[in-house]
């Protein structure tokens, strides 16, 4: 349980300093694309979208990364001291309650940080951005 709250903790504090980042460097676009007449829910589902498919494929390669590691790692370390196989053999397995539980606790994380992106960019100052130069 320990490790997997060190994996949620992680993963939180690394999906935050990326938004942190991402809501100071495009401040300026997004205010651009108010300005052009995109709506608050148009810009949120823009946002949403973008990040979605940033954090489907982060937590799917991720997944998939801890499944070929335990397949390769846990072979090598189950042989003995006389070169056979342990007995019984070791068997891995994955308990997909915990993976789910883990995948929507992140989520959430990633919904609440959304909104709160969205809610940053949407209260902007437009007339102050529009006369600072981009980049």
């Amino acid at each position: 349980l320990l490790s997997l709250a060190v994996i949620v903790i992680t993963a939180g504090f690394g999906y935050v300093t990326y938004l942190l980042a991402f809501g100071d460097r495009s401040k300026g676009e997004m205010s651009f694309l108010q300005t052009l007449g995109l709506t608050r829910r148009q810009m949120v589902g823009l946002l949403t979208m973008a990040h979605l498919i940033i954090v489907t494929i982060g937590i799917g390669l991720g997944t998939w990364a801890g499944l070929q590691m335990s397949a390769l790692l846990i072979p090598s370390l189950s042989l003995m001291e006389t070169e056979g196989a342990a007995v019984p053999p070791i068997l891995v397995t994955t308990d997909w309650r915990v993976v789910g539980a883990v995948c929507s606790s992140l989520a959430a994380g990633f919904a609440a940080m959304l909104l709160v992106l969205a809610w940053r960019i949407s209260r902007s100052e437009l007339h102050t951005i529009s006369r600072r130069p981009v980049g």
